[in-house]
């Protein structure tokens, strides 16, 4: 009887903690959607969106004054191949995001200090999702629906990665 209940207790909390990361994670693209519109140069806007999006980084570099306009964001560092994996899927996924509430950028970088870079443009993520990425900032259905569902998929993540330059040294 003992053992019924605990396994009882286990599915419960299991269901539970599911049910509060479906809902942060709802709250959390609610939130990043409030930043829908912005420009490079808002340092605070783009601070609060990587702060959302739950990236670990040293410092920030906005380039605001001639085109290509961009953002690096200069990141610890990650050594374990592992890490590299997850690394690709986070930062497809963080440059996906940025683009699709920032209107002006033409670039984000993911730099290490390693010299390893993470390098997307715009150009290449509009052809990625065949449409302009922008049209997701506005559009809550649209980003939960397509753009989850497209960058949980492994096989269309490392698509991706075969696709485009985006890795560099």
């Amino acid at each position: 009887m003992k053992t019924i209940f605990q396994v009882c207790i286990s599915f419960s909390l299991i269901v539970l903690f599911n049910g509060c990361q479906t809902a942060n994670q709802a709250d959390t693209i609610s939130k990043l959607m409030e930043y829908d519109g912005k420009y490079v140069g808002d340092a605070s806007a783009i601070g609060n969106i990587l702060t959302l999006l739950e990236t670990e980084y040293n410092g920030l570099e906005l380039s605001t004054s001639d085109r290509p306009y961009g953002i690096n964001v200069i990141c610890t560092n990650h050594k374990s191949i592992d890490k590299q994996e997850i690394l690709k899927k986070a930062y497809l996924y963080k440059a996906t995001v940025i683009f699709s509430l920032i209107q002006n950028v033409d670039e984000v970088k993911f730099s290490h200090n390693n010299n390893l870079y993470y390098i997307f443009t715009r150009n290449e993520l509009d052809s990625f999702f065949n449409q302009t990425i922008v049209n997701y900032g506005n559009d809550k259905d649209k980003w939960e629906n397509e753009l989850l569902n497209k960058l949980n998929s492994d096989d269309i993540v490392s698509s991706f990665y075969s696709n485009y330059n985006i890795i560099r040294d």
